[in-house]
C-alpha cells in the first residue's frame, strides 16, 4: 500500500481525522450451529443453558449464532437498540462444567515467519484499545476505516460509542431461521443446516453533485436524523454469502 494512503487510513482508523463518523466498509464473519433443543446427543445439562431464541418453541430447530469473527471485535457492549446483544457470539451455552474455561484475550496476529517482537508485523483486529480482558467491547466486524459509528450509540459520549456493524446476534439469528416462511414443525424445522456466513456492510455519507433546486427538497426527504454531521443522507447495503470454513461442527458431550 502506497505510504500516504497507509498513513491516511492509519489517521482515519486510530483518531478519527477527517472521518465523517459514516463511510465505512464493515465485514463480519459468523459460525451458526442448528441446534435440535430435545436431541438427545446433548447432555441435558448443556440443553438447559442453551440460550434459545425468545418466542420459538422450545422442543424445535433452530439456528444459532454461536460464534462471531473477528474474534475481538463481535460485540458492543454498549449498545442500547432494543434487539442489543446480551451475550457475547461464542457463549450461546452458560453450561460451567467439565472444565469449560476462556482463552483470554488476542488482540493482533503475526504472519508466520515474520519477527513477533517488531510491531510494525503485528496485524490488529480491531481498532487499538477496543476490546480488553474487562466487559467493554466497542467494535462489531472488520472495520476498513473504522468511521462508521453504530446508530444506537450515536447519542452516547464518544468515549462509549462504538463501530462497525448494524447486525446484531438476534438479527442474523432472525435472518437465518427465515422467519417469513411456515416451518410448521420439528420435522419441516430440522432441515435448517448449520452454515458458515459472511456479512459484508457498506455505509456512506451521500450528497448531490448538482445543488439542483428541483430535485434537492425530494432529496432531502431522505436526511437521516441520526446522522452524526447533522443531517445529510446516510445509505448502506449489505450482502451476506457461504463462508464454509467457519461451518461449525460441534459433538456435545461431558467430561470429554
Amino acid at each position: 500500500m502506497p505510504p500516504k494512503i497507509s498513513r491516511c487510513l492509519t489517521c482515519l482508523r486510530l483518531h478519527g481525522c477527517d472521518g465523517n463518523g459514516v463511510d465505512d466498509i464493515v465485514v463480519s464473519g459468523f459460525a451458526l450451529k442448528s441446534v435440535n433443543p430435545t436431541d438427545s446427543d446433548i447432555p441435558s445439562a448443556m440443553r438447559s443453558t442453551i440460550d434459545l431464541i425468545s418466542g420459538f418453541p422450545t422442543d424445535q430447530q433452530q439456528v444459532l449464532v454461536v460464534g462471531r469473527y473477528p474474534t475481538n471485535a463481535n460485540e458492543c457492549t454498549n449498545d442500547t437498540a432494543t434487539d442489543k446483544d446480551t451475550r457475547d457470539p461464542f457463549n450461546y451455552m452458560n453450561y460451567t462444567g467439565a472444565a469449560n474455561t476462556t482463552n483470554g484475550t488476542q488482540n493482533y496476529i503475526v504472519p508466520s515467519g515474520l519477527d513477533p517482537t517488531n510491531k510494525d508485523n503485528w496485524l490488529y483486529y480491531e481498532l487499538d484499545g477496543y476490546d480488553a480482558p474487562s466487559p467493554v467491547e466497542r467494535q462489531r466486524g472488520f472495520a476498513f476505516s473504522g468511521q462508521h459509528i453504530i446508530q444506537s450509540t450515536r447519542a452516547l459520549p464518544i468515549a462509549q460509542q462504538c463501530i462497525g456493524s448494524e447486525w446484531t446476534i438476534k438479527r442474523v439469528q432472525n435472518l437465518m431461521n427465515v422467519q417469513n416462511f411456515s416451518l410448521l414443525d420439528q420435522g419441516q424445522r430440522s432441515t435448517l443446516p448449520s452454515q458458515g456466513l459472511v456479512l459484508v456492510e457498506m455505509f456512506w455519507q451521500h450528497s448531490l453533485l448538482l445543488r439542483n433546486p428541483v430535485f434537492n427538497p425530494v432529496f432531502n426527504i431522505l436526511n437521516d436524523p441520526n446522522n452524526p454531521n447533522g443531517g445529510g443522507a446516510v445509505i448502506s447495503v449489505w450482502a451476506a454469502f457461504p463462508l464454509p470454513t467457519t461451518e461449525p461442527r460441534i459433538k456435545y458431550a461431558l467430561g470429554s
